[in-house]
């Protein structure tokens, strides 16, 4: 199943990769597109790149083990899961350095999902697949055959948004891919997420975002894009789960590697995720 983050698809070529449209830093000119960041790319895992030695698979925790999850059970499953699991911090190490997320209270079965794949491993073997300065990173896909072979054990499934209208893409957001494809309910894949920067914007700026891409912000969504920055045109899109508390440089100079023409870096982009116990 291809996941995205937009809405306005402007091509499907490969994994229907989606085009992010920058911020635009005229200050008399906002964002023209309302887009946001892709999807995997259709076929990955059969065309690794030469040259890179697969990592071993991580060893599955045996007390985290479960038949595959569907998403008819995996929000009841989630919502048990998270009540048993009250951690809300992780750490993600990437090969220039690590970040820091904190995951909100109030997306709880999302919160339980990324603890849950972080357990299993999952994360481990993914890389930041697509980047764009001063837009997003994601992460949580590859082109190796063990992360397809992952999530079919895992469980093909997805879950319900969780207070969408409530968080908000600013700049050092964490929220979760979804396919636009017949999912009214805008529920999230649980297997790729993106880091939220976007740029700072004017009052005017916003206004016009508003009249262009027919938005309604409300008071504290402008306090926050004036602010710290970020991404309004993907408000209420997507389940934003948590946010950056450090190593917002560090997504930064992510978001600066070198491209192809889809936004998939040149070179792999390898992550680890770990969860911070007694947080």
């Amino acid at each position: 199943m291809c996941t995205k983050i937009s809405t306005s698809i402007k091509h499907a070529a490969g994994l229907l990769l989606l085009a992010l449209m920058a911020c635009q830093s005229n200050a008399d000119k906002a964002p023209q597109e309302k887009t946001a960041p892709a999807q995997e790319r259709k076929g990955a895992a059969e065309a690794p790149r030469k040259g890179k030695a697969d990592a071993a698979a991580p060893e599955e925790d045996p007390q985290e083990k479960t038949r595959p999850l569907t998403s008819a059970r995996a929000d009841s499953f989630f919502a048990a899961y998270a009540q048993k699991h009250p951690e809300n911090k992780l750490r993600v190490k990437t090969p220039y350095g690590n970040i820091q997320i904190r995951l909100y209270d109030n997306t709880p079965r999302h919160r339980a999902s990324m603890l849950f794949l972080t357990r299993q491993g999952y994360f481990d073997g993914t890389w930041f697949y697509r980047v764009r300065p001063g837009h997003v990173v994601q992460a949580g896909n590859s082109t190796r055959r063990e992360t397809q072979e992952m999530r079919h054990r895992i469980g093909k499934y997805t879950l319900a948004a969780e207070s969408i209208g409530e968080n908000y893409h600013h700049t050092g957001a964490v929220a979760m891919a979804r396919s636009y494809d017949n999912n009214p309910g805008k529920r999230s894949t649980p297997y790729e997420w993106y880091i939220a920067i976007g740029q700072k914007f004017t009052a005017g700026q916003l206004r016009a975002m508003e009249k262009q891409q027919d938005l309604s912000l409300n008071a504290e969504q402008r306090r926050l894009y004036q602010a710290r920055g970020g991404l309004p045109h993907l408000d209420q899109d997507h389940t934003v789960i948590g946010e950056v508390t450090s190593g917002m440089a560090v997504v930064r100079k992510i978001a600066r590697q070198p491209t192809d023409s889809r936004e998939w870096p040149k070179e792999d982009i390898p992550l680890k995720v770990e969860v911070l116990e007694g947080s």
